[in-house]
């Protein structure tokens, strides 16, 4: 289960999360992040539309394989930032280890994508993404002299 303090669930901050912050996405979900200092933890909030998935059991499947995937992952974002995780019709007939692929890749992008718009909308300390040998991903804040980030993946983005 996602811990409680990670857990998005004022529809004002999932509005403002999908109106205003990145988007990157693929054939299962499409991932929506931003940035807000005013924020004391990660928050992640999930949609899964019965007009993407029809059956309800179909739709707690999905959201609770992605509640396991987010609370693994969810330690290593900036305590700044907001996800919204929207699920697609091609979610639901995959493997958990495809999703969590899938999942992944968007994440990378959506969040390479915020880093770029934070460092163009921020003078002070520009956002960089690591990436672990692991593949977890993390956006901070850099503090050791304005390191940007890697943008030489060229992976396009829908």
């Amino acid at each position: 289960m996602l811990p409680r303090e990670h857990r998005m669930v004022h529809p004002g901050d999932f509005k403002n999360t999908i109106r205003r912050g990145s988007r990157a996405g693929n054939s299962m979900v499409v991932v929506h992040c931003r940035t807000d200092e005013a924020s004391r933890s990660a928050l992640v909030g999930f949609v899964v539309p019965k007009k993407a998935i029809r059956l309800a059991s179909g739709r707690n499947r999905i959201k609770r394989q992605l509640r396991h995937l987010m609370r693994q992952r969810v330690g290593d974002f900036s305590p700044h930032l907001h996800l919204v995780i929207r699920v697609l019709p091609g979610a639901v007939d995959q493997d958990y280890h495809v999703l969590a692929t899938q999942l992944d890749n968007a994440l990378r992008r959506a969040l390479r994508k915020e880093a770029r718009k934070h460092e163009e909308n921020t003078s002070l300390s520009p956002a960089k993404i690591e990436e672990p040998q692991d593949a977890q991903l993390v956006l901070s804040s850099s503090d050791a002299g304005g390191e940007a980030c890697d943008h030489s993946a060229g992976e396009m983005v829908s």
